[in-house]
């Protein structure tokens, strides 16, 4: 797999993966690739001309990132029109409304809802959703220097993540298999033995729902009441009608945590105020 990210966003945050990781990290902004355009319908077009100049890797597959605010986020569509024929996964970051021209949000929406519409209709593996509102609530307050920083750093930290969640073997349980629609998704951040969920956008109409417990061989060996609580929470989303798994890996660190990874076919709207 590598990462594609598109725009100021999106290659902020594929190009801290590659640091954590080793994934390779494809960057497309005006910086490199990407001449410099006037409007968001000037970058439209040069889409094609674009992805000409990427050399990009073999891999079947691919996780693009983006943000649809940026006028560069425009070629999106016409570059994985040019890569339809991979497993593509998109992690879609939503911007603060806050901190949007009209323009941008109009544009944002736009983006957001396509990008939906071809999730739930299959071209893409599936669409992760991150609300850099949320994200900053999670990270705690830091100032303007750092602020987009922390938030980059933690959506790299989770794809790096769930890649090597996807390509190990869990030690108990199993990776979740989604139904076909459950394309729309988003993350929480969860302490192991902590019910409260740090979303990182709220996700609307969650239908299943998995826990990848990312936890130390200390904590292995010597929690005794590990697995009652696992099923506790296991049977608390099935009660809840959300169909639910879980898989436990044992990392090298001495920290233990939590991705709940939230699923849906049912688009998202946007709060543009």
């Amino acid at each position: 797999m590598f990462v594609l990210g598109i725009g100021e966003a999106g290659k902020n945050i594929a190009s801290l993966v590659p640091q954590i990781s080793n994934l390779k990290a494809i960057c497309v902004d005006t910086d490199g690739v990407v001449p410099k355009k006037k409007t968001h319908e000037d970058y439209e077009k040069c889409g094609p001309s674009v992805f000409k100049k990427l050399k990009l890797p073999k891999d079947k597959d691919v996780t693009v990132v983006l943000s649809g605010a940026g006028k560069v986020s425009a070629i999106t569509l016409s570059l994985l029109e040019k890569i339809k024929d991979r497993n593509i996964t998109v992690v879609f970051i939503d911007p603060d409304p806050f901190m949007l021209s009209k323009t941008q949000k109009m544009q944002n929406k736009v983006v957001f809802n396509v990008l939906q519409q071809y999730a739930r209709s299959g071209l893409f593996e599936a669409m992760y959703i991150f609300s850099n509102k949320s994200v900053e609530d999670i990270v705690g307050a830091s100032s303007i220097s750092n602020m987009y920083e922390k938030i980059n750093s933690t959506v790299a930290n989770f794809i790096a993540s769930l890649y090597w969640f996807e390509n190990i073997d869990p030690i108990i349980g199993s990776t979740h298999e989604p139904k076909d629609i459950s394309r729309i998704r988003t993350v929480a951040l969860c302490e192991v033995y902590d019910e409260k969920e740090q979303m990182f956008y709220d996700l609307e109409n969650t239908t299943e729902a998995s826990f990848y417990y990312s936890v130390s061989e200390d904590f292995i060996e010597n929690e005794e009441n590990f697995l009652t609580r696992i099923k506790e929470r296991v049977i608390l989303h099935k009660e809840r009608e959300i169909d639910c798994s879980f898989g436990v890996w044992q990392n090298e660190s001495d920290h233990s945590f939590v991705y709940s990874i939230k699923y849906t076919h049912f688009i998202q709207q946007q709060d543009l105020q």
